[in-house]
């Protein structure tokens, strides 16, 4: 079930990174915040997919020897994560729903269409960061669990 949440709640992050790359290239793509808005925009889509793949995957581990537990494999990427995530999370939660922090958006799309496709999205970027920080601690607590087979 909480793999379905992160994908649903995924597509809100596609669709708003989606129209903040479209507003970076069709806009004046030669101007620095144009540009910055389209990198950020695929460098989010691009971590998406990454954690959206590792999530499961990381899910499923566990220690199954004395040496793991000592080193703890991919302890450290699991708290690197859970640490972004909910970072982005507050920003998604007291900055970005600024309509007026968004000038490249504002001037591509327009003030009316740009406030409506933040209200659709961004209660489902919140969603993905907020469950991600969630379901990457309880990987966290659970992974590393001693089930040591002799």
């Amino acid at each position: 079930m909480s793999d379905v949440l992160l994908k649903l709640s995924a597509c809100g992050v596609f669709t708003y990174s989606t129209f903040s790359i479209i507003a970076g290239c069709l806009g004046d793509y030669r101007k620095m915040p144009n540009l910055v808005i389209m990198v950020t925009g695929v460098i989010a889509i691009i971590q998406v997919v990454i954690q959206l793949l590792f999530i499961p995957d990381v899910g499923r581990r566990r220690i199954h020897t004395a040496e793991q537990d000592r080193s703890k494999p991919g302890r450290q990427i699991v708290t690197f994560l859970l640490i972004c995530n909910l970072a982005i999370w507050v920003i998604y939660t007291f900055e970005i729903q600024k309509v007026e922090e968004s000038p490249v958006q504002i001037e591509f799309f327009g003030y009316q269409p740009w406030v409506i496709i933040q209200k659709l999205t961004l209660p489902l970027c919140i969603f993905f960061r907020f469950h991600s920080t969630v379901v990457l601690a309880e990987i966290w607590k659970n992974s590393y669990k001693t089930k040591l087979i002799d």
